[in-house]
């Protein structure tokens, strides 16, 4: 069980999300089977599925591209912030839609 001080992301995190900059969409769903998007320099798209370790939202999948993608997202306020590993690293704020 997690202490109380740490929201329960799995119940908390489903839902429609989009980066402050506006180019990436992410849907997570009850269970944390996720799918995202991005129109940053072309379309792409990606999915897999998610787990909560250590307070964290830890969403591992595939790009389109046929490369592994992991965002690494921690709860700030209403907001999930963190990072996107691809074949780069970009650190990436979601805000619900």
């Amino acid at each position: 069980s997690q202490p109380p001080s740490l929201p329960d992301l799995r119940a908390w995190a489903p839902g429609k999300w989009r980066s402050t900059g506006g180019t990436n969409t992410l849907v997570i769903e009850r269970g944390l089977r996720w799918s995202w998007e991005s129109s940053a320099g072309g379309r792409f798209s990606g999915g897999g599925r998610g787990e909560v370790q250590d307070g964290k939202l830890v969403l591992s999948g595939w790009h389109s591209n046929s490369y592994p993608m992991t965002f690494q997202l921690t709860r700030e306020g209403d907001a999930l912030v963190g990072v996107l590993r691809t074949s780069r690293h970009y650190n990436i704020i979601f805000v619900r839609e």
